[in-house]
């Protein structure tokens, strides 16, 4: 489930961007299948476009193991691991221009998103940023983030009974 709720609230966050005329920054929210190395065979999708990518999850191998809820059974901790936006972009032709452009919206993404936390993760810390530009007119920005997360067990069944039920034979 936590995997799930970080999901839709990044789609969330970064969907709520908009500019000074209240237009979305972000054209296309989704999760990463390589859709720039794939552009070829992809529905199409106005740019820029962010996609979410698990990149690294790790459990806790201890169940119970100190998360986020209390009355729950079977429930892991993560360590820390790494989430990373893709942050597409299409290319311009004058580099001076672009890069300013580009930057502004990247930027716009991480304020959106940063030290985001929930019950189930948290927070969001920017760790690291590269470009992949590998891609025929995609500029692919990279940004990860170090989260932590819990995944919920299963409900424990509480039942009371009262101690004078409860009857003793020793032979």
């Amino acid at each position: 489930m936590a995997l799930l709720t970080i999901y839709n609230d990044l789609v969330s966050q970064i969907e709520a961007i908009v500019d000074a005329d209240g237009k979305r920054v972000i054209n296309k929210v989704g999760f990463w299948n390589n859709q720039f190395g794939n552009e070829a065979v992809e529905t199409s999708f106005n740019y820029p476009a962010v996609f979410i990518e698990f990149s690294t999850i790790e459990w806790d191998l201890k169940m119970n193991a100190g998360g986020f809820n209390t009355d729950v059974s079977e429930e892991q901790s993560g360590l820390p691991s790494v989430v990373t936006l893709h942050i597409g972009h299409s290319h311009l032709e004058d580099t001076d221009i672009s890069f300013p452009l580009l930057y502004a919206i990247n930027q716009q993404v991480y304020f959106a998103v940063q030290n985001s936390v929930t019950s189930l993760y948290g927070p969001m810390l920017r760790t690291s940023e590269r470009t992949d530009t590998n891609h025929d007119r995609v500029l692919d920005w990279q940004m990860d983030f170090r989260v932590t997360f819990a995944q919920t067990g299963q409900s424990i069944n509480k039942t009371e009974i009262a101690s004078d039920t409860i009857a003793i034979v020793l032979e």
